[in-house]
């Protein structure tokens, strides 16, 4: 079992131009590690492979001072990151999917790069009971004092250095080995239905608002965009112009993370079973009039979320076919139809009235319960009739 723990660096001005310096040698490596294989391609109808490319890569470092001073397996892993982008680009073509060719990156494209072993290139951090800055090793660039929330569990096995807005981050991946899982738990069980009026409903009538970060903080963003398309290109005023648009852009970005983090948090403590709609998000997102708050609400990244606490949680996360939820009544199993402005949702045959996603999210965690007992539940009560309510 892997798990990354990422933390904010505190480089001194040398270190931050030697984390700089390094960045731009590994982005000058892919480009022209690229370069060689269009040209190889192009000319010989020749496809280089990784180990051509580290065979190339031994022969340019003696040669070449910048690529002498970085971490050979660090380089290594940045040509294999090029190799993987070339699997995916042919992966789509066969899929007959946009192929979406490697691309030459720009200085503001190319962000990270690794250290793919412990002890070669960088040595993990040592953490000391009540430090939060400790500091770690890595080569080119020397003790790194790093702030740290929380120790690091396992063995540290890989290092990812990462820039963002012009701030830096360490990212240690960690070997938790055969991780003890709590025993899953079934009780208390909840049905969400997510949606846009409430971020999400529980099947116990529970709302959760909708904080829309993006929507918020528009106004803000959309006056820093019409600042930078007035700058001059290449100007120094753009560039400031530029960091403060993606300043904004993180700062929505966090907010929404953090909100998502806590919901998730929440959820999988207080309950055993968590019953959620498979969402297909990219249909979703054709429709224009709700493509910006669907993607606001990031739904998708919510039930990752889910997901991956709940393992550690012991919480059962069961997805299940979405469809009809909303027009099933969760008492009689009777059609309702209801158009996306109807709220309410008022049976005609047992008279039962309640609000149209609380009764969708009482459905939905019917079908939670036919997926545990039955191998093909996920599907079941797509179109069929729900006798009653489970028992919780």
């Amino acid at each position: 079992m892997r798990r990354t723990y990422k933390h904010k660096l505190i480089p001194t001005k040398t270190q931050l131009r030697a984390l700089e310096e390094t960045l731009e040698t590994h982005r000058r490596l892919y480009n022209q590690a690229l370069a060689l294989r269009k040209e190889a391609y192009e000319e010989r109808q020749e496809t280089l492979s990784w180990y051509d490319q580290k065979k190339w890569l031994t022969k340019e470092r003696k040669g070449n001072p910048w690529f002498l001073k970085c971490n050979r397996n660090s380089l290594d892993a940045t040509l294999k990151r090029l190799d993987l982008a070339y699997q995916a680009f042919f992966r789509r073509v066969k899929k007959g999917g946009a192929p979406g060719f490697p691309r030459f990156k720009g200085c503001d494209f190319f962000n990270s790069f690794e250290f793919v072993r412990d002890g070669n290139g960088f040595r993990s951090p040592i953490w000391e009971e009540g430090g939060k800055r400790v500091r770690f090793y890595a080569q080119g660039i020397g003790q790194l004092k790093v702030w740290m929330d929380r120790p690091l569990l396992g063995r540290v096995k890989t290092l990812e250095l990462v820039r963002e807005n012009g701030k830096w981050y360490a990212c240690f991946s960690c070997d938790l080995g055969d991780a003890a899982v709590p025993e899953p738990r079934f009780e208390p069980a909840t049905g969400i239905d997510l949606g846009l009026e409430s971020f999400l409903t529980t099947s116990e009538g529970d709302h959760v608002a909708n904080p829309r970060p993006y929507r918020k903080g528009l106004a803000h963003y959309k006056r820093l965009s019409r600042q930078l398309s007035r700058k001059k290109k290449g100007g120094s005023n753009r560039r400031k112009a530029k960091q403060r648009l993606k300043k904004q852009a993180v700062k929505i970005r966090n907010r929404r993370n953090h909100f998502l983090h806590c919901v998730s948090k929440r959820l999988v403590t207080d309950y055993g079973m968590i019953a959620a709609e498979k969402l297909n998000m990219q249909g979703m997102l054709k429709n224009k009039y709700l493509a910006m708050s669907i993607s606001d609400a990031s739904w998708g990244r919510f039930i990752e979320l889910l997901k991956y606490k709940g393992e550690g949680a012991g919480c059962c996360v069961v997805l299940v076919d979405p469809r009809g939820t909303s027009q099933l009544c969760s008492r009689c199993g009777s059609v309702v139809k209801k158009g996306l402005r109807g709220r309410q949702h008022d049976c005609p045959s047992c008279g039962y009235s309640e609000h149209r996603d609380v009764n969708a999210a009482k459905n939905i965690l019917t079908r939670g319960y036919m997926a545990l007992t039955e191998p093909s539940g996920a599907n079941a009560g797509a179109r069929g009739r729900v006798s009653r309510e489970p028992s919780r």
